[in-house]
């Protein structure tokens, strides 16, 4: 018990948070949002990327395509502006060291 113990104790505050706030599932809704003004054949295949992401991981690994739709459609500052807004739904899926805004 002694080694679980300090296995435990040596986790930091940049580990991932024992509850996330919400499920797989409004990650998915919020990711998708994302897309809500994007169209063609890349974003079909972005949103089908993201339609059947089984994990928060999955997810989170799909902010690049993301940004790069929204920022060939849009621009770069809107591409920016829409990753962050996403950050704060992968509060206690991944690391905190991870989810630095852009």
């Amino acid at each position: 018990m002694s080694a679980w113990s300090s296995w435990l104790s040596s986790l930091s505050a940049n580990d991932v948070d024992d509850i996330p706030a919400i499920g797989v599932e409004e990650l998915r809704r919020q990711a998708l949002a994302m897309l809500s003004d994007c169209a063609g054949a890349q974003c079909d295949r972005v949103r089908n990327r993201l339609q059947t992401a089984r994990t928060a991981h999955d997810l989170w690994l799909a902010r690049s395509e993301i940004f790069q739709l929204v920022a060939h459609q849009h621009c770069q500052s809107q591409a920016v502006a829409r990753i962050n807004e996403l950050l704060p739904a992968f509060e206690g899926w991944v690391p905190r060291d991870l989810l630095v805004r852009l």
